[in-house]
């Protein structure tokens, strides 16, 4: 058997202490502590009824966004966003699922969200009961950048997920209602989150 077989017959950790690569028996690499990266994971953006005039949500089709009014009501379906994501298969075990949302900012003025979510676990009974969450934004409040003048392409921090006993594949699923009084309407691009990565994928196609 030549030296580098014998290698592979045992782990082989590359870094230091605070963060390593750790490659295993069967050559799988596996990052450990600081060695660990960020990744987005990306879903489409939903609603009951986005080309009519009976809910706070509109499509923009000249500007390919999604239009939200003021005084939404999370229990009118045709004022909420549903997002729908997987946790992927190179997903860190527990990793945190941060949702944040790409929109358009054109003033200081203090904005409302308020976001539901449910995690569904493969293999277990649905689960029924929504977490929420209400997200203060537009007044510096969760923004990512800070707004000056004009039109700004703005990242918003809207809730942190934990995914504790979650395997790859397991669903979360998001709501959505803009719930302030504030006179105007804000054009949203994007919503998606990020999650931390520790492999190239999952060690066999179910299981992590």
């Amino acid at each position: 058997m030549s030296r580098n077989v014998e290698n592979l017959q045992k782990d082989i950790k590359l870094g230091n202490p605070l963060g390593y690569t750790d490659v295993e028996k069967d050559g799988t690499m596996v990052a450990k502590g600081n060695a660990t990266c960020w990744n987005d994971i990306t879903g489409d953006l939903i609603s009951k009824r986005l080309t009519s005039t009976s809910g706070k949500l509109d499509y923009n089709y000249d500007e390919n966004t999604i239009s939200m009014q003021r005084n939404g009501d999370p229990s009118n379906p045709a004022d909420v966003l549903m997002v729908n994501i997987q946790i992927p298969h190179d997903a860190k075990p527990d990793t945190l699922v941060k949702l944040h949302m790409h929109w358009w900012q054109e003033s200081t003025l203090s904005l409302t969200m308020l976001v539901k979510y449910r995690i569904q676990n493969n293999g277990n009974e649905k689960s029924s009961t929504w977490n929420e969450v209400t997200v203060n934004f537009g007044d510096g409040t969760g923004d990512v950048f800070p707004y000056t003048s004009g039109t700004l392409n703005q990242i918003t921090e809207l809730v942190t997920v934990h995914t504790t006993g979650c395997n790859i594949s397991d669903t979360i699923q998001f709501q959505l209602c803009r719930t302030d009084s504030s006179n105007i309407t804000i054009e949203t691009t994007y919503i998606d989150a990020h999650y931390e990565v520790d492999m190239l994928g999952s060690h066999t196609e179910f299981i992590k």
